[in-house]
């Protein structure tokens, strides 16, 4: 049985909270757009199903602005925009000020993991190459295609202790050429964290469909991956 309540924190880092089980042992977070928000119970009880009885506690942040806030750096195929690039370091403060420490006091000093879809699936990426907070990523169908993502990479190794990343298998047949280095910049960052990491502490995931198919269950089996390494440990 899931049950989700919305979290009473100063805007703009109000949060729909999920629990599912009792006794949690793990805590997950997601950036969510407004479809996400939507689909969030449907989400969690597809984790829940996947868990096998392992009790954890799901928050979702809305992100308003998806391309504002969750964009590291410009870039201007993902927008002309002069603020894209400029918020995300507010973001990952409003998590780590506001979100985090009300799921700590609530819960305790459960493993985290950090996720999200497409521009969340980057965001959750660089967050975790930029801090510690974070045990596991789940790093859905991530935008790395942004310019110059191997260059930080290779600069800022992950601080995480494991990461799920998945990618449709027709996310690259675009006409779009910087959206279709995709799928070459998806392998590398397998490659770059199965070396950062070691082995069966990193997975890369195909699915069927393009982009835009099927982000609830791509992103549940991607928190579910990483629960389930985190719950063993």
């Amino acid at each position: 049985m899931v049950n989700i309540e919305n979290i009473g924190l100063p805007e703009p880092s109000g949060a729909l909270l999920a629990t599912a089980g009792e006794k949690p042992r793990l805590i997950m977070v997601q950036l969510l757009d407004d479809n996400e928000v939507a689909d969030f119970g449907r989400e969690v009880s597809l984790i829940e199903g996947a868990m096998d009885g392992k009790a954890f506690v799901m928050a979702g942040m809305h992100i308003r602005e998806w391309h504002l806030e969750l964009t590291p750096w410009p870039d201007s195929h993902i927008s002309r925009d002069p603020k894209v690039g400029t918020m995300a370091e507010t973001t990952l403060k409003r998590l780590e000020d506001s979100l985090l420490p009300y799921l700590r006091k609530n819960f305790g000093e459960l493993p985290l993991i950090l996720g999200g879809y497409s521009l969340g699936g980057l965001f959750a990426d660089w967050a975790a190459r930029k801090t510690d907070l974070f045990n596991g990523i789940a790093a859905v169908s991530p935008s790395l295609w942004i310019e110059d993502w191997d260059k930080f990479a290779e600069a800022n190794p992950i601080h995480a202790g494991c990461v799920y990343l998945s990618l449709g298998d027709r996310e690259e047949q675009t006409k779009n050429k910087f959206i279709a280095r995709v799928g070459d910049r998806v392998r590398e960052e397998s490659r770059r964290l199965a070396a950062e990491l070691g082995e069966g502490r990193t997975v890369l995931e195909w699915n069927k469909g393009g982009h835009f198919f099927g982000s609830a269950e791509r992103t549940a089996e991607g928190f579910a991956w990483c629960g389930d390494r985190l719950a063993r440990e």
